[in-house]
């Protein structure tokens, strides 16, 4: 019997060449010691509308944009928060980091 896919979310994070260059040396997400929540956000539109309004205050940049999927089940109500201007997002403990799939950059 064939068991059917798990349902998952798409995330989109929004990051920095030092945390690019972490991902792509160890094929995941991971938090320095200290640092117990990645937040992403739902869409590629907020993850961009993020990296502006941190271009602008911040001076950040330049950004990549990573995509991953979650298992929808993992998600909470608490997870589940909107920042930055309304910017739907989903935090993810440093205990999640491990389920989420492969990321990958978005072109």
């Amino acid at each position: 019997m064939v068991r059917p896919a798990a349902a998952t979310t798409t995330l989109y994070r929004t990051v920095l060449l030092a945390e690019l260059t972490s991902i792509q040396r160890i094929g995941a997400f991971s938090n320095i010691p200290g640092i117990e929540t990645k937040y992403f956000s739902t869409t590629l539109r907020g993850a961009r509308s993020y990296a502006a309004q941190a271009a602008r205050v911040f001076g950040d940049g330049p950004f990549t944009f990573v995509r991953t999927t979650i298992p929808t089940n993992l998600i909470t109500p608490e997870m589940q928060i909107t920042v930055d201007r309304g910017i739907r997002t989903v935090t993810i403990s440093t205990g999640l980091l491990g389920r989420l799939s492969a990321p990958d950059v978005v072109p």
